[in-house]
């Protein structure tokens, strides 16, 4: 509880860290600043929900909350995590129609 000036009780809101957003590909063949641009409101904390972290570094796979994949750069690229945590959410973002978006028959 949390006494303020008027003396009334207030429940403390527990901390919460903030959510780990893991770009895995890049945003139309470039690094972290096409992302930023798409997520300027979360990245600049414009956002209406603050505790959110974008990070491009493929090393922090364990510990993110969820993974976005560029459906257009996976394609080029080619490469998906080698494991998966039950807890993370995967994102396949396309900005494109269903027919620009064909994925590798293999996967």
């Amino acid at each position: 509880m949390v006494e303020n000036n008027n003396s009334r009780s207030l429940p403390a809101e527990p901390y919460q860290l903030p959510k780990r957003i893991l770009a895995w590909t890049t945003l139309w063949h470039e690094g972290g600043s096409n992302w930023e641009k798409i997520f300027y409101r979360q990245v600049s904390r414009e956002c209406e929900e603050s505790r959110c972290e974008f990070v491009y570094d493929h090393r922090l796979l364990d510990s993110a909350d969820a993974v976005i994949f560029h459906a257009v750069d996976l394609r080029t690229q080619k490469k998906l995590p080698s494991h998966h945590n039950s807890k993370q959410i995967w994102i396949y973002l396309s900005l494109e129609a269903p027919p620009g978006t064909v994925l590798d028959k293999d996967w």
